[in-house]
């Protein structure tokens, strides 16, 4: 009877066991300086150290959330966290341990002056991590005048299986890798398309708007400058043309009662074109005046309409 119930207890038991395995953990402080980064989530993957390219276990903590599942399709998982992961709000701290275990070192970079590049040995570390059944567990404490950091952590190490090998020419995403980098070569924005994300879609297409609107303002310079340059070459040569040649004579006629400094200055205000088209509707508005007879006045108007 009594070994039933050992049986029945055992077998009770064994799920809440498993479950309690299953799930990664991560808890403490590391500071350094005059910043307190809490740890919150953390991760543990096989990479190379930083210092001789051995291999390690690499555990990342940091105060952020990690993405565990989607960090393990990376290669390079520590590089993928420093691009996607760690930002200003976010720190990251690399602890390197052998692959028995045993500690070996930390690096992390907080902000300019404060950041370990790679800090070794375990001189003043304490570890109790130890190394089994796919898992990395235990704690870590260190107290010095640079930093101070008791962190405890049970992590399951990330498997390495990145599926099976490609072939030799890379199927398919070889392909799509080849097309786009025969469209980036080509600098074909059409062909490119498929093979980008729909944010980089939105980009380009906004790309190619505001480069159309460039160049309408542009061809609208060019065709404002034209008319402008006509008119003025009309006034140059003194031909009769109209409105133009009217005008022409009642600002002369104004300006040989007016200063020397003052003459001609409305009419080369006026006239003035900004080439980077930023005085296209000034100009197109002057030579529209001009057309519809606006400025046929007398002799003894104002003298800043002819300035």
């Amino acid at each position: 009877m009594k070994a039933i119930l050992l049986v029945a207890t055992l077998v009770t038991c064994a799920p809440a066991t498993s479950a309690a395995e299953v799930a990664p953990s991560a808890d403490g402080s590391f500071t350094s300086r005059t910043f307190t980064m809490p740890v919150s989530t953390a991760m543990a993957f096989r990479g190379k150290s930083l210092i001789d390219k051995t291999d390690v276990i690499v555990v990342a903590i940091s105060n952020g959330d990690f993405r565990t599942d989607w960090f393990a399709t990376f290669f390079d998982r520590r590089r993928a966290i420093e691009r996607r992961m760690r930002d200003k709000e976010t720190a990251v701290v690399y602890l390197e341990f052998k692959p028995d275990g045993a500690y070996r070192g930390l690096s992390y970079y907080f902000a300019q002056g404060n950041g370990c590049g790679y800090c070794g040995g375990n001189l003043g570390v304490t570890s109790t991590v130890k190394l089994a059944s796919g898992r990395i567990a235990g704690s870590l404490k260190s107290k010095d005048e640079s930093r101070t950091f008791d962190v405890v952590f049970n992590l399951p190490v990330t498997p390495d299986d990145h599926g099976a090998p490609l072939p030799p020419d890379g199927g398919a995403p070889g392909k799509a890798y080849m097309g786009y980098h025969a469209a980036l070569v080509k600098r074909d924005v059409k062909t490119l398309r498929p093979f980008v994300s729909d944010e980089m879609r939105e980009f380009l297409d906004r790309g190619r708007e505001e480069r159309q609107a460039r160049r309408g303002n542009e061809i609208h310079g060019q065709r404002a400058s034209g008319q402008i340059g006509a008119d003025h070459q009309r006034f140059q040569q003194g031909q009769p043309r109209g409105i133009a040649d009217r005008r022409r004579n009642e600002c002369n006629e104004i300006n040989r009662r007016s200063r020397p400094g003052q003459r001609g200055r409305e009419l080369a205000r006026r006239r003035r074109i900004d080439r980077r088209g930023h005085a296209v509707a000034a100009a197109l508005d002057w030579h529209n005046r001009i057309a519809s007879g606006e400025y046929r006045q007398p002799p003894n108007t104002d003298l800043r309409s002819c300035r």
